[in-house]
Formats: structure tokens, sequence, C-alpha cells
């Protein structure tokens, strides 16, 4: 589970007219000249340092919950129009270090606060069962928390409204990944996907072999992120009897984009494009609504594991030198 991911930023609509946001960021330790404001609704700020060594702009927005990044780092604000808004971080620990001044910064810092735990809970993430009693006890913490606390009238409406959208798309996830559990055992959902190396390919043809399937997308930063670590894997386990398969959830127009991306990337293993992106049977059959998803299959087709660890987990390695 990648909270990144499944967690959707919940916009109001409310904007405050003929005003802004007045942003100022000190970065500390920097290795970029551009800081950048997003959100999931197509919004996107870049920033680019001044004389001053400051990040600062003003900038109308939709009220609502925000990323804010410098290369790789990241972490979330909450924004409205009217409010002057001061950050200092350090690049190196970025979201740890963040410290906020001006309009909103206890609310900001709350929510940097409230970031940073459910991201260290996805790092350890335990069983289905396990997380989905963290997430009820997170949401009802979340919920006493922010009542409770002198916020920000419309900050605690809309920050709640945001929680409460995203963590039912994570309890929906866990409780997904339970009833994956139940085909333990069972035979795999079939597939027969267009393979990139050309013809298509099904499950059958990896008949006798185990078969480690990777579901993905090119537009899926935590997919991504995997890549180098799969890369890794599938060398360890060159010679072995194990068939590295991904499948991409692509959208049909971005089929040219799918080929683009294993070519740039130098993708290695099966990689496959799924017929009908999330709606393909071998999607729904093992219950995905969240990826990266990785799947065990045994050398007879039947199901060992339907949410197998992560390429960079290092249980995996010694889950796949386990298999005879």
């Amino acid at each position: 589970m990648k909270f990144l991911v499944s967690i959707s930023l919940f916009i109001s609509g409310l904007t405050f007219a003929q005003t802004s946001v007045q942003f100022e960021a000190a970065i500390e330790n920097r290795t970029s000249d551009s800081v950048l404001i997003q959100n999931n609704k197509g919004f996107k700020k870049y920033i680019v340092i001044n004389d001053k060594n400051l990040f600062t702009a003003d900038f109308s927005v939709d009220e609502g919950m925000y990323y804010f990044s410098i290369k790789r780092n990241f972490s979330m604000l909450y924004l409205r129009n009217g409010m002057k808004i001061s950050v200092k971080a350090n690049e190196q620990e970025f979201d740890k270090s963040m410290q906020f001044s001006g309009d909103l910064a206890q609310e900001n810092s709350f929510v940097k606060e409230q970031f940073i735990t459910d991201n260290a809970l996805e790092e350890n993430e335990k069983a289905p069962n396990e997380m989905l009693k963290m997430m009820n006890e997170r949401l009802q913490f979340i919920q006493s928390n922010v009542l409770s606390n002198k916020f920000d009238t419309v900050f605690k409406r809309v920050y709640l409204a945001n929680y409460e959208a995203g963590m039912k798309g994570n309890v929906e996830y866990y409780e997904n990944l339970l009833k994956a559990t139940s085909l333990h055992g069972k035979p795999s959902p079939d597939f027969n996907f267009e393979n990139y190396n050309g013809g298509t390919s099904k499950l059958a043809d990896f008949k006798g072999k185990y078969i480690y399937v990777d579901v993905w997308a090119t537009w899926c930063g935590p997919c991504k992120a995997e890549i180098p670590s799969l890369k890794k894997v599938e060398e360890v386990f060159n010679d072995s009897n194990i068939a590295f398969v991904s499948i991409s959830v692509d959208k049909a127009k971005d089929h040219d984009k799918w080929k683009e991306f294993v070519n740039e990337k130098g993708l290695t293993g099966v990689q496959l494009f799924a017929d009908k992106d999330w709606s393909s049977d071998f999607v729904t059959g093992y219950f995905v609504k969240g990826i990266p998803r990785f799947i065990l299959i045994d050398p007879n087709g039947l199901v060992l594991n339907a949410n197998a660890p992560r390429p960079s987990d290092p249980a995996l390695v010694e889950l796949l030198k386990g298999l005879k």
C-alpha cells in the first residue's frame, strides 16, 4: 500500500475571489533551483529560487491539500487563498525538518506530522487484517485530534473530508487483499496479453516455472520506484526456474507510451500490456485496486501468494531462494 498513490486529495472547490496564496520557502542543502506545488487535479506551480535564496510566489489555488516537492523529496501542504505561508526545511530530511510560520502554521505542522506517520505505517506494512485494524485506529485518532484541537474551522472540514476519503480507499484496498488470500492454493486467474516483443503471452506459456508477476503502470510513481530493485532480483535469479512477468494496466490510449517506457528504461523480464487495463480478468480476478501489486504463482498455475513481497523488500529474495 502506498498512501501517496491510494489517498485522493480532496478539493472543496471553494475559491476566494481576487486573492492568492503568498508562499515563501527557504531550503537548506538544496540540490535544485526550483520547487513544485501540485495536486491530483492538474494544478502545478513551479517556483524558481530568487536572488535572496528563497522560493517565493503569489498564486491562486482551490482550497485543499497539495504536494510540495524538491527533486524526489516531498511532503504535503494545506493551502487557501488569502493566506501567507512560510516554510523552512532541509532537503536532506525534507518532511521531518519542515517548519512553518505565518498563517496556518499550526495546521500545516499537523499535516506534516500525520504525513510522516502514515508513510512510516506504510513502510512497516503488515498482514491485511492487521493493516485494517491500524487504518481504523488511525482514522479515529485523526478525527478525534482534528475536532479537539483549536484549528481553523475551514481547515478542519477540508482536512477531515480529505483524510476520510483517502482512508476509505485504503480500507477498500486491504479488504480486497483479504479477498485475494482466498485464492491461495487455487488455480490462478488466466491472462493472454500483448507481449512487448511481439505476439501474446498467456499463463499456460509459463507452465513448469514459478511466475513472479508485477502489476504496474507507467504513471505510477511507487511502481517506477520498484524497477531498479526488480532488475536486481531478476539478475540474481536469471538462471532459475522463475519467470518475471510485468503486466501494465495503462489505458489503451497510452499503449505507445508503455512501449516507449519499456524501451527507454530497458525493462527486463516479460513485458505485457493488459487488454482492458483495470477491468482485465486477471486484474479483477486478483481483486487489484491499487498498484504496484506483486503475485507469485507456482509451476502448476496455482496461486502461492496473491500479495507477494515487493522487489525492494529483502524478504522477496529469501522467499524466492526457498522455492524448489
